[in-house]
């Protein structure tokens, strides 16, 4: 059998990203990390293409580039589409927060029936 997931239930997340560090290798490269309660996920960004820090609604929707659900922001204006992703370089994103490890370790941690608020915000 599996390894089995139990969803980290009505937590708070938020996502932390470390704007004022410019990586060496790849100056378009924010990182970051994506709290929910007391686990954390490492993030990876776009510089070019980031959203602004705020309070948004994370939704589990489904994703017709992905052929799979992924949890989704809603509110950010002018934006559509963002939503948590693998991936593991910035050509591999055009504003969506990537997650080392892939989206199912995210799907594992949130219960896919509910909607969060997500505070994002630049260190």
């Amino acid at each position: 059998m599996g390894k089995e997931y139990r969803p980290v239930a009505e937590e708070r997340l938020e996502l932390i990203r470390d704007v004022k560090s410019v990586d060496m290798f790849d100056k378009d490269r924010i990182l970051g990390a994506l709290s929910i309660g007391d686990k954390s996920i490492v993030i990876l960004e776009n510089r070019k293409y980031i959203f602004e820090e705020g309070m948004y609604l994370l939704k589990y929707e489904w994703s017709p580039r992905f052929k799979r659900c992924c949890w989704e922001f809603k509110g950010i204006e002018g934006r559509t589409e963002i939503k948590f992703h693998g991936g593991k370089c910035t050509s591999h994103t055009r504003g969506c927060p990537l997650l080392y490890g892939g989206s199912v370790v995210l799907d594992g941690l949130l219960d896919i029936e509910k909607s969060y608020i997500i505070k994002v915000k630049n260190k």
